[in-house]
Parts: C-alpha cells; structure tokens; sequence
C-alpha cells in the first residue's frame, strides 16, 4: 500500500485497524513532513534578500510616491549594503533582511499611533500633527538603519575584539556597531545616489537617525533604549524624537527573532549560537590566554536555557517598553514571547528526561541544542 493510499484509507474509513507496520509507515509520514517544513523554513529564511526586502517595503509604506525616491536607484544601493555582509550563520544578509522586514511591518501597523507619538509640540500643552513627508522621511530612515545596522558585522562579540584586538576595529572602539556607522557616513554616502532625491535638510536628518539608532543596536545600550519609549513622550526637540522613537523600533527589531513563531525562532537561535560556538573556538586556537565564556563554548552548550534567558531579560522587555509607542507590534511580540518561553520551557523538560535515561544506561550526555 502506498503512503498516500494509506492516509486516503486513515481518513475514510472509521474502522481502519492501525497495525504496527502501518503505524510505523505513520510515523516514517510525519518524520519527513516535518523535516520537509524544517528544510523548506530554513530554505525561506535564508534566501531573503536585503535589496528586494528594503524595496519591497519602500513601496508598501508608499515611501517613492511621498518623497519622489527613484526606485531603481534605492534597489542598486540596497545592493551595496548587502555586499558588505557576509554569509554568517547569523549577522548575514538574512539577518538584516528580516530585520528590515520586521521595522516595515511596525511602521505599517502602528503609523496612526507612530504618527501621534511624532507629533509637533507646542505652548500650553497643544500639539500638532507631523506632515505625510516628515512622517515618510522618519519611515526612509528606520528602513535604511535596519540594512545598515550590521553591515560589516566579524560575526564576534565586542568584548572579544577588544581582547583580542583585531587591528580592523580599532580606530572604532572595537564596536562593531561603530563600525557599521563609520562605513555608512564615510564610504556609503559618498557612492549612494537614492538619497539625492531629497532636500539637503531631509538627508542630513536621515544621517542623524540612522547613525544614532544604529549605536544602540550594541546590546550594552539595552537599559538605555528601554528607557527612550517614555523620553520619547516627554522630548520637546522633534528631531531628538525621532532618533529616539527610531532606535526603539531598531533595537526591538534587532532582537525580534526571539519572538517569531517557534520553527523560525529556533532556527535564529541555532544560528546565533553557531556563532557564539565558533568565537569560542577561534578564542582557544588563536587566544589561548583568554578565558572562554560559557555561552561560547560548545561543550557546556544549553540552547534551550540560554534563549530561555534572551528572551525574558531582552525580547520580552523590549516589547514590554514598545507598547507605549506602538501598542499592536508590542502585543504579538508578546505573545510570541510567551509561546517560545513555554516551548523552551518544554524542551529543556524533555532533555533532562532523556538525559537521566542516558545516565541510568551509561551512555553519556546529551547536547543541549534546539
């Protein structure tokens, strides 16, 4: 019987009599199914292209039609950025990709609150509202920070360059992050052409935005930007506003994997700690004199526990402080968190099962991975 008459067969007919031979063809079904969905969500997150990304969202947030952008100029250097990423398990081009695919979808869904948040102070407590182009040249800003805020990224963490003392870094702090701002104002801004398309003011306004919100995508900024959701509320200067309400959206983006559905999210934190496993061998084969962080090192690995961890001391505090700026985006953020906490929860369960099983039968331990 093929696998297709067997299901046929399960679906039909209410007295079917489940065999041992038929259960197993059942599960050999599901085995392959799931690796089929496995293989084809890896493939989808993989492939995501930077260019087309920003493009795409260019055109829903209806960017080239308000500020007259040349659609075939922002694609050509959408393609510059992603030339300066390089294919990490992690900080690749996906990564920025998805970031910038996430940054449009809460400029989209919450632009009437975004909007009021941004809008004009004024004497005696009146405010007024923000113009279609300011609020288009804000939108322009936070997309082109997304593509940017890892372009050039090592793929190591900025403690192990300042360790180590990668002669790249150097002349900026050893941040990765500096790193990406100094490449985009000195290299970028000299061989780009989209951003002729607007006024002198509008541009230097966009530099400012995306060097500021870029900054704070460093994860030793993280207890700062928590705190900008209600700075935000409170700033009278317009242009500060929008740095600050830009690198909010940034920096929860950034770290919004943690918030995906389960299949994507742990595959973001597979990649991550690829990543981290990787820093830890290159630190013992090149720096044998520097200690290695737990978190890097592969043999004390627990992915279940550690994104456990990510996503209750950073995703879901980032969410929590977005709410007050753009409440619908804060709320399925929260939701996903409470999903993938319970799933890592789960998971760590199931492991410690396995792993007293393995420990009664000798037969080592088992690594803790997603």
């Amino acid at each position: 019987m093929l696998p297709s008459e067997l299901a046929a067969e399960v679906l039909s007919d209410t007295s079917f009599c489940l065999t041992p031979i038929r259960f197993g063809i059942l599960v050999a079904m599901s085995v392959l199914l799931f690796l089929y969905l496995e293989d084809e969500t890896t493939t989808q997150c993989r492939l995501r292209k930077l260019s087309l990304e920003a493009r795409i969202w260019c055109h829903r947030l209806h960017l080239s039609k308000v500020l007259g952008l040349s659609m075939s100029k922002l694609l050509h250097d959408m393609k510059l950025i992603e030339q300066q990423y390089s294919n990490h398990p992690y900080h690749g081009p996906h990564h920025a990709a998805d970031v910038v695919g996430k940054c449009g979808a809460m400029l989209r869904r919450d632009k009437a609150k975004l909007r009021r948040v941004l809008r004009v102070r004024m004497g005696k407590g009146g405010a007024g509202g923000i113009s279609e182009r300011k609020f288009a040249v804000f939108q322009l800003a936070v997309i082109l920070a997304a593509a940017v805020h890892d372009a050039g990224h090592p793929a190591l963490g900025n403690n192990y360059l300042k360790m180590s003392q990668q002669h790249k870094f150097q002349k900026c702090g050893f941040s990765a992050e500096r790193w990406s701002v100094h490449w985009f104002t000195s290299k970028f801004l000299k061989q780009q052409s989209f951003l002729n398309d607007l006024t002198l003011a509008e541009r230097e306004q966009v530099v400012s935005i995306v060097s500021f919100a870029v900054l704070k995508t460093d994860m030793q900024a993280h207890a700062d930007v928590l705190g900008m959701a209600q700075q935000v509320l409170k700033e009278k200067d317009a242009k500060k506003r929008m740095q600050l309400l830009a690198a909010l959206l940034l920096h929860t983006a950034d770290l919004a994997n943690g918030a995906d559905s389960w299949s994507i999210s742990k595959l973001w934190a597979r990649w991550c700690h690829q990543e981290f496993h990787a820093q830890g061998d290159t630190s013992r084969a090149q720096h044998p004199e520097l200690a290695v962080p737990s978190f890097n090192d592969r043999a004390q690995a627990d992915v279940p526990r550690a994104q456990l961890g990510f996503i209750r001391m950073f995703v879901k505090p980032s969410y929590n402080a977005l709410w007050a700026v753009a409440p619908a985006s804060a709320a399925l953020g929260l939701c996903g968190c409470l999903v993938n906490s319970g799933m890592c929860r789960l998971t760590m369960l199931w492991q410690g099962a396995e792993q007293k099983v393995m420990d009664v039968c000798g037969a080592g331990k088992l690594p803790r991975l997603l």
